[in-house]
């Protein structure tokens, strides 16, 4: 939607994109919106490096591919977070990239506390970023993984006690912040990291003069965008991935535009699975029972360690006092073993990928926790998600919760997996 008085659209097909001047498309119209440039063929996608503060070339392809991936519909879309300190032009970043894909009267937003609020922004919005993130709550970081994924949330009617209405949300969703406050594991699950350096000072523009310059570039970059969108909308039939990652099909979508953009699929899933991996460690460095697990793994000698949920409690406490470890948070261990577990359990897929896999079996009538060191695997050849593969069944027959098989930290290089079968499967 052009969103301009003669009401004209972007028709994208696989085929090439024309601007239309009755479209069939009935659009949405909320009071924020502004008018979006016309495109004009014959642009660099690559030309908005100009203006924001990217210079590492993976770190631009994945710009790059999240761009395009706005402009096609129907798959959830990952949630982009801008890291970095003062002076990195995180604000500036985040400004362009909503005046790009959807201009706005506000294009950076105050993250609200009251969760009904947040849900009413992000239905209203294509984009939409999130400025000076320093805390998310749990409420909060719930409702963020809806709107990534698609999802609805009800309220009542007014004068009504039991009717009620849905508000349906299915966004992209951008933060930024000094600090990275999405600690919770399913959200950091859904989110691209993208750390940014302090801008030198000899490099430095006013607004006054960045954003009349990258005006006169707009119509050109975004026509750009819209031809690598109508080449993913090609190509995407043809990308066939052997496993998937949890984000799949911005997996799939990414690879074909990461072939429409002119570099590779193999590429982007490199990129990609290095992200997974750096979400991952930061959702075990945020956790105090997740750090702790990882130290008493690291201290024994055995691959695999298994007693009573009380008795791993104990052996925790015991280590973090040891070892001086520092609460993530201020957060203590907690004062219950069943707590423990909960804890531990939702970081199960984070916990594989570090290295450590967990599970439960009985032991002569009583509930047993076992913990086994997996051997790092290097991937040799093309990577094509492998971080999905889950390592295998329990012992007693039960799956665990989703694993991966790459490790982040190089004590899992040091142990030899111990005899089990393995079974590939493909994240839900």
């Amino acid at each position: 939607d052009l969103a301009d008085e003669k009401n004209r659209a972007v028709k994208i097909t696989a085929q090439g994109w024309d601007i239309v001047n009755d479209p069939p498309t009935l659009f949405r119209h909320e009071e924020h919106h502004l008018g979006q440039a016309e495109p004009v063929r014959g642009g660099d996608a690559r030309e908005i490096f100009r203006f924001v503060n990217v210079t590492n070339p993976d770190q631009q392809l994945l710009v790059l591919v999240y761009l395009v991936s706005c402009l096609i519909p129907g798959f959830p879309h990952p949630l982009l977070y801008l890291h970095g300190q003062q002076g990195s032009s995180k604000s500036t970043f985040s400004k362009i990239l909503r005046m790009l894909i959807d201009p706005s009267k506000a294009p950076l937003l105050v993250l609200p506390k009251d969760v009904k609020e947040l849900a009413l922004q992000l239905s209203r919005h294509h984009l939409i970023f999130y400025e000076n993130v320093s805390w998310i709550s749990q409420a909060a970081s719930d409702l963020l993984c809806i709107a990534v994924t698609g999802g609805s949330i009800s309220k009542r009617m007014l004068f009504t006690d039991a009717d009620d209405f849905f508000v349906t949300i299915h966004t992209n969703v951008g933060i930024n912040g000094i600090n990275i406050a999405a600690t919770q594991p399913d959200l950091l699950e859904r989110t691209i990291l993208l750390g940014v350096e302090r801008v030198d000072d000899t490099s430095r523009k006013t607004e006054e003069t960045l954003y009349p310059e990258f005006e006169k570039e707009r119509p050109k970059i975004l026509g750009a965008l819209f031809d690598a969108a109508s080449k993913a909308l090609a190509i995407r039939p043809s990308i066939v991935l052997e496993s998937l990652p949890r984000m799949a099909d911005f997996a799939q979508w990414g690879s074909a535009i990461a072939e429409a953009l002119g570099t590779t699929k193999e590429d982007f899933l490199r990129i990609y699975n290095a992200k997974i991996r750096e979400q991952s460690e930061e959702g075990l460095e945020a956790s105090t029972e997740a750090t702790a697990l990882l130290r008493f793994m690291d201290g024994i000698e055995e691959t695999e360690w298994h007693d009573e949920p009380a008795r791993l409690l104990a052996e925790l406490k015991k280590t973090v006092r040891s070892n001086d470890v520092e609460f993530a948070y201020g957060e203590e261990l907690p004062k219950r073993a069943s707590q423990l577990m909960k804890k531990l359990n939702v970081l199960k897929p984070n916990l594989r990928l570090a290295g450590l896999e967990m599970y439960s079996k009985k032991v002569l009538g009583r509930r047993h926790t076992f913990v086994r060191k997996i051997a790092a695997k290097t991937v040799q050849s093309v990577p094509t998600a492998p971080l999905a593969q889950q390592e295998g069944e329990a012992v007693d027959g039960t799956r665990d919760d989703t694993g991966r098989d790459n490790s982040l930290r190089s004590l899992a290089a040091t142990f030899a997996p111990s005899p089990k079968d393995d079974k590939d499967a493909v994240d839900d």
